[in-house]
């Protein structure tokens, strides 16, 4: 496997985008090492089966200070550039590809995924994904089914915008270390939030995060679920979220009924009314 995917130039602007886009599928696969996205930003071409793998037995990485994105489109393909309808220009095409294109045509009517049961999937068996820890870098994923995230060490500066589908639908998000983005701070030492780094789930299902030791959002824009805010083909019901932190080591449940159940009576009219 070569050390970066195939893109474009790092460049983020519609046009360069439009440039790099990829087949409805794109898989890749290191079976001893890692994958460096670099700055490569890619778009797959909207696929009713459409599929995103990429599977580290290390890790999934960017390059420092570095930003990579890469869009698992939702756009209706109808209403994208042909040889029978081309576009005026690469920037008008690139608003209905992008996902920082036109709302009116970066969804679909009906989403592309529907029916589909395959989340994306990334994983980093023994590594991290995303940046390095003391680098700046940030990866990127709009996704538009739902994706499972999953690190055997750290999930750091990965902004997740994704949706589910169905109520059945579950995206997952696993370190076995940290989820954590990065503090920002000016010159002045003001903290900087970062827009661009963040967690949102359209759609109904659930939103599972969790990390071994720490969930650290960081100055990010935090964790939200969004119904169909942005995309009014989906429910209107939000996903349920779940966040949960120290999850590395098996809780001791023996331990928590003695403390809190057995050896006291301090918590049981509590739970008596809880129940």
């Amino acid at each position: 496997l070569s050390k970066s995917l195939p893109g474009g130039t790092g460049s983020d602007t519609n046009v360069e985008m439009m440039l790099t886009v990829y087949p409805g599928s794109f898989s890749a696969y290191a079976l001893q090492g890692d994958i460096n996205t670099g700055q490569n930003s890619f778009a797959l071409y909207p696929t009713v089966r459409g599929q995103l793998e990429l599977l580290a037995a290390d890790s999934v990485l960017v390059g420092d200070n570095q930003t990579s994105r890469i869009n698992l489109s939702d756009a209706d393909p109808n209403a994208l550039p042909s040889a029978l309808q081309p576009a005026a220009s690469l920037e008008d095409a690139a608003l209905r590809l992008n996902s920082s294109g036109s709302s009116d045509f970066i969804h679909a009517a009906v989403p592309v995924h529907a029916g589909d049961t395959k989340p994306v999937l990334i994983a980093a068996r023994d590594g991290s994904i995303g940046a390095v820890q003391g680098t700046s870098g940030q990866l990127e994923l709009y996704l538009a089914k739902p994706v499972w995230l999953l690190a055997g060490q750290d999930i750091r500066n990965t902004s997740v915008v994704a949706q589910n589908l169905t109520g059945d639908d579950v995206s997952r998000i696993e370190a076995g270390r940290d989820v954590v983005f990065d503090t920002g701070r000016l010159d002045d030492g003001r903290f900087s939030s970062s827009e661009q780094l963040q967690v949102r789930m359209a759609g109904p299902g659930s939103l599972e995060i969790s990390g071994g030791r720490n969930v650290d959002l960081g100055t990010s824009a935090g964790v939200s679920a969004v119904g169909n805010l942005q995309n009014p083909a989906l429910s209107d019901s939000g996903a349920n979220v779940l966040v949960l932190a120290g999850v590395g080591a098996t809780p001791d449940f023996q331990a928590f009924m003695n403390r809190y159940l057995i050896d006291s009576d301090q918590y049981q009219a509590q739970l008596a009314e809880l129940l």
